[in-house]
């Protein structure tokens, strides 16, 4: 399996998570009912490789929290399309992400009538963020049976910092963004690969655009905000 393959552009979408205290709305996400964000990811040399969409399918309100339910759909190589879902919660001074959403699109079902466990932490997003300021660290691991084997995959997400402060253009616009980057540690079966990733975000809309480079520092692919309505 491809290291690129692990960092499903779902995840671009919500890396960005942050909210300003006691307000849900007015963060680096956006929070209202039925938003469709489309990320389109490219190589390195530009041409393009697929596109991701996701849908806030839901908005709960209970107490102090807010709870997003999210659908992704990926259309990829040949027009086949995979689809995840996942969560998040805000408590008006922190979202929180899980996890799962930086699994590759469609491996929660891609083992059909095999067991499948998904074992996933969050990333905390702040109310605000500064340059120079320290995230916190998530992790991943999915095990599947497949009768005859079991396959672990893990990913860890760590060192993730604020670089600065950009202003981003892609087809959908100009954007002020920050700069977050941070490592990718992942490892399927016996192999392990790390790559690093720099990404930008702005406020109300979530990620602009992510660059993914391999251990070497080698960029390997970009995606960017194509639409968002």
């Amino acid at each position: 399996m491809k290291n690129t393959a692990l960092i499903p552009f779902v995840f671009l979408f919500f890396a960005g998570f942050a909210a300003r205290a006691q307000d849900c709305t007015s963060s680096f996400f956006p929070s209202k009912e039925g938003t469709k964000t489309e990320m389109t990811s490219y190589d390195k040399n530009g041409k393009e490789k697929g596109k991701t969409v996701t849908t806030i399918v839901s908005v709960k309100k209970t107490g102090t929290v807010t709870e997003y339910d999210l659908k992704s759909e990926t259309t990829g190589t040949g027009n086949k399309i995979t689809s995840a879902e996942f969560t998040a919660k805000c408590d008006g001074n922190t979202i929180s992400v899980s996890m799962k959403s930086f699994l590759p699109s469609g491996t929660q079902n891609a083992t059909g009538s095999g067991e499948i466990n998904i074992d996933a932490t969050n990333l905390d997003f702040p109310n605000s963020i500064i340059v120079g300021q320290k995230l916190n660290d998530g992790k991943v691991t999915m095990t599947m049976n497949m009768g005859t084997m079991t396959m672990k995959t893990t990913i860890n997400i760590v060192n993730r910092t604020v670089t600065g402060k950009e202003s981003i253009t892609t087809p959908e616009g100009t954007f002020d963004c920050y700069k977050i980057e941070y490592d990718v540690e992942s490892q399927v079966m016996n192999m392990n690969t790390k790559s690093k990733v720099k990404q930008w975000i702005a406020r109300g809309v979530g990620t602009v655009k992510t660059e993914n480079y391999n251990d070497k520092g080698e960029l390997m692919g970009y995606s960017q905000l194509t639409s968002i309505k």
